[in-house]
């Protein structure tokens, strides 16, 4: 446990300073330790250093390990038998996965939606309904360019933004909304 907890406070603290590169160092170090022994570490523990780590990742532009590592605490969730792990997991897979980098793969965006969206309704988890909701509508905007469908996705991605108080999740998703209405030629509406 120490040495996992000291390392993940380390990239935690490199992250608020926004040092990515020596914060991925030190959240590897932790995920080395954990990969060793599961047991230096509990469920929030886990939940924070695969977040975090993905994110840096994703900050750095590597998509696919970043990828590698929400795999991962798929598996993670799992052996601790967390749902709300299992719930972050999928979410952030099915956010990351619609996007056009070299990791996008649009028909697992979609399957990955379905299981979180699920797991989302028995967790009561509002936030993560939107998020679903908005990676949805990304399947769509990234993908065949079905216009109706995103707009369905986004639509429903603000009222779950809206009932769950979350104004950052609310922004992008009016910010893509906005931006899908100019392209369908809705400029009155895009405009409010």
């Amino acid at each position: 446990g120490f040495a996992f907890q000291h390392s993940l406070n380390a990239g935690d603290e490199a992250m608020r300073l926004y040092e990515v590169t020596t914060a991925v160092g030190h959240y590897e170090i932790s995920r080395t330790l954990l990969n060793k022994n599961n047991s230096v570490a509990d469920a929030e523990s886990c939940l924070r250093l695969y977040t975090q780590l993905g994110l840096a990742y994703e900050l750095e532009f590597h998509h696919r390990k970043a990828v590698t590592v929400y795999e991962e605490m798929q598996v993670q969730a799992s052996i601790h038998e967390s749902q709300k792990m299992e719930l972050a997991a999928l979410v952030v897979l099915c956010k990351i996965l619609p996007l056009p980098y070299d990791s996008q793969n649009l028909e697992k965006a979609v399957a990955l939606a379905m299981q979180a969206h699920s797991l989302a309704q028995t967790l009561e988890d509002m936030k993560a309904q939107a998020q679903i909701e908005l990676s949805l509508a990304r399947t769509h905007k990234f993908g065949d360019k079905q216009i109706e469908s995103t707009l369905q996705h986004l639509r429903a991605a603000e009222g779950w933004a809206r009932k769950a108080g979350v104004r950052d999740e609310l922004g992008v998703v009016l910010l893509d909304l906005g931006v899908a209405l100019l392209f369908f030629g809705q400029l009155a509406q895009a405009r409010s």
